[in-house]
């Protein structure tokens, strides 16, 4: 009686570990199409092109820190963008792009659907005055 109880045990540990494979199986195949919807989508739109300001950035950390998670940490970053007409769009952008963009910026937004491409900065310079020169 004893050895079917256990016999049992061992096949109900078999079978909950193959429901987690099977869930993570899932999980997985779940993002990589969603992934791929967005990416087609993305590449079904047009390029477009437009004339922004940044108006603000931002950053989402997800995961666990520490060497006792196993210091899996990602770090997203986001920047706003503002079109004359006052509308908005937030893009996902790559760490070194973010880096290099800074609020207040001017410039042609490049995009397609959902997918960051470009930023090039247009430099504003002020106007000088007398008043100015007569400052210095």
């Amino acid at each position: 009686m004893e050895m079917n109880n256990l016999n049992f045990a061992f096949s109900f540990l078999r079978l909950g570990r193959i429901a987690v494979l099977a869930a993570v199986a899932a999980i997985v195949l779940i993002v990589v199409l969603r992934r791929k919807k967005e990416d087609a989508a993305n590449n079904a739109a047009p390029v477009q092109n437009v004339q922004t300001r940044i108006i603000s950035k931002r950053t989402e950390t997800e995961g666990m820190a520490g060497m006792e998670y196993g210091g899996m940490l990602t770090t997203k970053h986001y920047v706003t963008f503002e079109a004359p007409d006052g509308s908005r769009l937030e893009l996902p952008v790559q760490g070194d792009q973010f880096g290099i963009l800074a609020e207040g910026d001017t410039g042609v937004l490049a995009f397609q659907g959902s997918r960051f491409l470009n930023f090039e900065r247009r430099l504003e310079i002020p106007e000088q005055t007398e008043k100015n020169f007569i400052d210095l």
